[in-house]
């Protein structure tokens, strides 16, 4: 055996099923001296640790708990025991569940044979494998791109590692600082353990690109899962660990530390970003107590850092709010610096202006090149928030002439197109390597040639769009005008559907296509209608896509769609026409989206969109207040009925069960919303005559279909809705948009929220009219109340009455269109 110079502590609780396979990646290599395993959880566990200390004779067994027991005390409690018990010249650490690839501690000593100068950690490549697959896709990932290196964080303060199993410590090195894992800290405990001890040891970082960790995802039961979840998680590392970095620093933080502090509050970011997430279901105390921690944090962070952080994306409000926290940031009048100028589409008859503030609204005026005022057409400013708590405004205003200057508050401010975002610096020094052993010399030549490419694929990708773009607007003059529409990639019968056959009928110089799947149960119905189909998985339809001027989309969240929509060109206009009415708040998931025009149905949601302050950052010429095409078609087929009997019971989709529910799941689902609370003997002994039928939101099939779910009432789907909303006499639902199909249609509406989901702020409804309807805890008291609402028709509302589709159409040509239809 080769002289041992890596020690590998394994912290195991509840690992019995993958623990043998993280010991035998460490025992495969002669350089590791002791697998150091700390039972901390698991009879089962001990059982296989004991079994692996028998076989191999580098394996010690250790216990977080007395008499040789596991405590379940925690990872940071189990490290530091196997810390008291290391002795090789190295020290690293294993999840349980985790693996090291072929090689590993070859390539670190060979990182350290051929190092110039000793490092105080080195970083390894992290890798990623799910489903058997091993993918390159760690947010830092840039660290590796040019082989193996050896960093000075003051240098090159981008170059931060804050995985301690994807690192290796000098054992003496962490004796010397007396370092060990903070007991109390359950959530970022690496992060923690690294900052304190390179904030002592000061030393160079070396980072051995060919060392890969193999770490496992998916797992259900893992803290990191789980941890979002748990309120400590939004109180713990600012207490025990970025705080306590801060205090450890004397004066100004040092810009790599900076750089961490940024990276970790990303995240808390993101979390509060995400439509489907678990910090969306805590209290609001809890919520407004990390918002708090994050704008305590983000004072001792400086300007220049904030603006210049690169290591992985910050979108602009984002960086935005955490700048309007630094004490080094006069909050004065600009944010940013500049007015933002966006570029004026060729459908578009004035330009939007952006900057972001903090307070009260300043004093502005906005000038020509020529000196003179300009008065903007429409107005207004955005709140932008993290954790229900208000960080920074965003103004937005439009122009029909081009702004030269910006004065706010007597402050001259540029006007300019979006700067974008930073780069990355280049690495100040790099580790010089033997060729023999890593070929620094050819990952090097491999880099620059690959920069190299990059650079002329960016050229050429702009040549290509400029000569795209100057061929398209040739087009809208020469060629027949393109209009595409689709409602779902697998289902038609929502707006789109609609509006294209009132759309075909009325501008018949336009070209009018209609995308769907060539497997949806649709496809053969529109295609005897007469609709000019094309298959979404066709490369037809990449080029539909990119030769129309107007796309008329009801879902904007489709993978099909977004994948399309990211191909759109600065000439083409997205009209999303939306497939409900918005009454709650649901810009997470709408702001990141594009959306050029975007139509509406009420007075209210237009105020909860368009209101100053709201958090929408969509303004009123992106919209188009003409309600849903598809209420034309729920109006005739309305006036076509008498006799209306049904209790249509439509709950939205579920995404955690569409994504990870089982068939039983699924059957339990379906069996809540029907058989187990629909006293069909109750009605019948009263003489009332209900009939119940089951609606299946579009999302909801594919799951729906897999397992061969089992309804005990009669089903509909896609187009069939308003076909059956129409002979209804009630509507049961929770937070679906048919509500306000049915409250149109004049339909009484039972809506049904958990207790608990009711007092979540982000579900709770805004501007719901009383008269749709009774809100109810649970399924219960539904049977008592449809006794009572099921003969209370009222007859379609006003909106449903506008002509939607002509109100629409008239409007794209009479301001959009860059052509004009024959009357």
């Amino acid at each position: 055996m080769s002289n041992p110079l890596f020690d590998v502590i394994i912290p195991a609780s509840h690992a019995h099923e993958t623990l043998s396979r993280a010991v035998d990646s460490a025992l495969a290599s002669d350089l590791v001296g002791q697998v150091l395993i700390v039972v901390d959880g698991g009879e089962q566990t001990a059982q296989v640790a004991c079994r692996l200390g028998v076989e191999q004779d580098r394996v010690q067994v250790l216990y977080t708990g007395e008499d040789y027991s596991p405590a379940c005390r925690g990872v940071s409690v189990a490290r530091n025991i196997g810390l008291e018990h290391a002795r090789s010249e190295w020290v690293t650490f294993l999840d349980a569940d985790d693996a090291y690839d072929s090689n590993y501690f070859e390539a670190i000593k060979d990182f350290l044979d051929y190092s110039s100068h000793p490092p105080s950690i080195i970083h390894t490549r992290p890798l990623r494998v799910l489903n058997q697959q091993v993918e390159d896709t760690h947010p830092l990932r840039y660290r590796f791109a040019s082989g193996d290196c050896l960093v000075s964080l003051e240098d090159d303060p981008h170059m931060i590692g804050l995985s301690a199993v994807c690192a290796v410590f000098p054992l003496q090195g962490l004796r010397d600082y007396s370092m060990q894992f903070n007991p109390e800290l359950r959530f970022s405990e690496d992060a923690d353990f690294i900052v304190r001890y390179l904030l002592q040891a000061q030393g160079l970082v070396g980072f051995s690109s060919h060392a890969r960790y193999l770490y496992s995802v998916g797992s259900s039961g893992s803290l990191s899962t789980r941890a979002w979840s748990m309120p400590e998680k939004y109180h713990l590392p600012f207490i025990h660990a970025y705080y306590q970095w801060i205090k450890q620093c004397s004066g100004q933080l040092p810009i790599w530390l900076q750089n961490v502090l940024i990276y970790e509050l990303s995240w808390y970011i993101q979390a509060d970003r995400e439509v489907f997430h678990p910090s969306l279901e805590l209290t609001s105390t809890v919520r407004q107590s990390c918002a708090k921690h994050i704008r305590q944090v983000a004072r001792y962070l400086s300007a220049q850092t904030i603006e210049n952080y690169a290591l992985t994306p910050l979108s602009l409000d984002r960086r935005m709010m955490l700048l309007a926290c630094s004490e080094s940031v006069q909050t004065g009048n600009i944010l940013n610096g500049y007015v933002i100028r966006y570029q004026q589409r060729p459908w578009q008859k004035s330009r939007k202006y952006t900057y972001f503030f903090v307070g009260s609204l300043r004093q502005e005026e906005f000038l020509t090149s020529d000196g003179f005022r300009l008065f903007s057409e429409h107005s207004t400013w955005v709140s932008h928030t993290l954790y229900d708590t208000e960080f920074v405004r965003e103004r937005i205003l439009w122009f029909s002439d081009l702004v030269s200057q910006a004065l706010v508050h007597h402050e001259v401010y540029e006007v300019s197109p979006y700067r974008g975002l930073p780069q990355l610096p280049r690495l100040a020094q790099k580790q010089e390597t033997a060729p023999a052993v890593i070929d620094a010399k050819t990952d090097s030549q491999k880099v620059s040639l690959r920069r190299t490419l990059y650079k002329l694929r960016q050229k050429f990708w702009h040549l290509r769009k400029s000569i795209t773009h100057q061929g398209s607007v040739l087009e809208d003059t020469t060629q027949i005008p393109l209009w595409l529409y689709m409602d779902r990639a697998h289902r038609a019968g929502d707006n789109a559907e609609v509006f294209y056959q009132y759309a075909q009928h009325h501008a018949p110089q336009v070209q009018h296509v209609f995308v769907l799947s060539s497997s949806s149960p649709d496809w053969a119905r529109l295609e005897e209608l007469g609709y000019h189909l094309v298959a979404v998985e066709s490369e037809e339809y990449v080029r539909y896509v990119r030769q129309a001027q107007f796309l008329f989309l009801s879902d904007i969240s489709d993978g099909q769609v977004v994948s399309a929509i990211q191909k759109l060109g600065q000439h083409q206009c997205l009209v999303f026409l939306q497939h409900g009415v918005i009454r709650h708040q649901i810009w997470r998931w709408l702001n990141p989206r594009r959306i050029d025009l975007m139509v509406t149905s009420t007075i209210e949601e237009n105020e909860l969109l368009l209101a100053e302050g709201s958090h929408y950052t969509i303004s009123a010429p992106e919209v188009i207040a003409s309600g849903l095409p598809r209420f034309d078609r729920l109006n005739h087929l309305i006036q076509q009925q008498t006799h209306r009997n049904i209790v249509l019971i439509s709950p939205t989709w579920d995404s955690s069960l569409c994504a990870h529910g089982s068939g039983q799941d699924l059957q339990d689902w379906v069996n809540h919303w029907t058989a187990d609370w629909l006293p069909q003997k109750f009605y019948d002994e009263r003489g009332v005559e209900l009939h119940p039928v089951f609606f299946v939101h579009p999302n909801m099939e594919s799951a729906i279909n897999k397992y061969h779910i089992d309804f005990p009432v009669e089903t509909c789907y896609g187009h069939q809705f308003h076909e059956f909303l129409a002979r209804s006499c009630a509507v049961i639902t929770d937070r679906s948009s048919i509500a306000e199909d049915s409250w149109f249609a004049g339909v009484p509406v039972i809506r049904v929220l958990e207790p608990t989901e009711a007092a979540l702020p982000h579900r709770r409804l805004k501007n719901v009219p009383q008269e749709q309807g009774p809100v109810v805890d649970g399924l219960r008291e539904v049977p008592r109340l449809l006794l009572s609402i099921h003969q209370l028709y009222r007859g379609p509302h006003n909106n449903l009455e506008r002509h939607s589709c002509k109100v629409l159409l008239r409007t794209i040509l009479n301001n959009y269109a860059q052509f004009s239809i024959p009357s």
